[in-house]
């Protein structure tokens, strides 16, 4: 499980105690063990993603805050493109490359490009201030409506449910875990 900017926004490190809750989360770090010190080589979500699929630090790569890697690495060889090429069928969903190659064609053979979720109405102030980006608000409708990462999530379970007769690696991202 790889995780960006995700940092003290869990439950379980009690940093915002009665503002954010991650049961799911807390209960996986209780089942095994919490790295709460670790460190990444990028502060934002899009330098920090290219960095683990390529292997390349930001100063290297150019990667610093939204770039599209393929125009700035157009030679890069990317994590899945690497099992691909190794004979494995490489599935991939949502939020992995931040959006910006979603179909990368030498990286997946299949992709689910996200769909967008309904957002809260009318959309709130930032819980804590200064991160005027990132809301989180509860939006009234089943959890099966939440199609962008619900729908990815679904759609990689159905994925691993089939019987496979070939390696697979399947990236599976999240806009809003």
């Amino acid at each position: 499980i790889v995780s960006d900017e995700l940092t003290r926004w869990v439950g379980f490190t009690k940093e915002y105690p009665g503002v954010v809750h991650t049961p799911n989360i807390d209960r996986l770090a209780r089942r095994g063990v919490a790295f709460t010190r670790a460190y990444c080589n990028a502060p934002a979500c899009s330098p920090s993603r290219a960095s683990f699929l390529s292997g390349l630090r930001p100063s290297t790569s150019g990667a610093y805050y939204g770039e599209k890697f393929r125009e700035i690495m157009p030679d890069v060889t990317t994590l899945p493109q690497h099992f691909r090429e190794s004979g494995y069928k490489t599935l991939g969903g949502g939020k992995i490359f931040h959006g910006f190659v979603r179909e990368d064609e030498r990286s997946w053979n299949e992709y689910r490009d996200y769909v967008r979720s309904p957002r809260p109405d009318p959309y709130p102030e930032p819980m804590v201030s200064g991160y005027r980006d990132h809301i989180w608000a509860p939006v009234a409708v089943e959890d099966s409506e939440m199609d962008g990462d619900w729908g990815t999530a679904s759609w990689a379970i159905e994925k691993i449910d089939q019987e496979q007769s070939e390696p697979l690696f399947l990236g599976v991202g999240f806009f809003k875990p």
